[in-house]
């Protein structure tokens, strides 16, 4: 059997390590995350007004939304206030 020290200092430095792994693979991925955040949000409003777009948002590919919330209506939609 292993001592006691012997356990404990395998668990820190496992910590360290996997941390720090942790810690690139969220920092290199922020840009990626940052666009699959704002298409999410785009193709929740698309959702709204699916009916006009004769598609189902959920199949349309980042581009395709993309596209969308590049035209002037989607900007006058997606800034538009709800009135309650």
């Amino acid at each position: 059997m292993h001592s006691t020290s012997y356990i404990i200092r395998f668990t820190l430095i496992m910590t360290v390590i996997v941390a720090a792994v942790l810690s690139l693979m969220v920092s290199g991925l922020k840009d990626i995350h940052t666009e699959n955040e704002s298409v999410d949000n785009k193709k929740g409003i698309l959702s709204a007004v699916a009916t006009q777009l004769g598609k189902e948002v959920n199949t349309l590919s980042n581009s395709e939304v993309q596209r969308y919330s590049n035209h002037k209506s989607f900007r006058k939609l997606s800034t538009a206030k709800v009135k309650n």
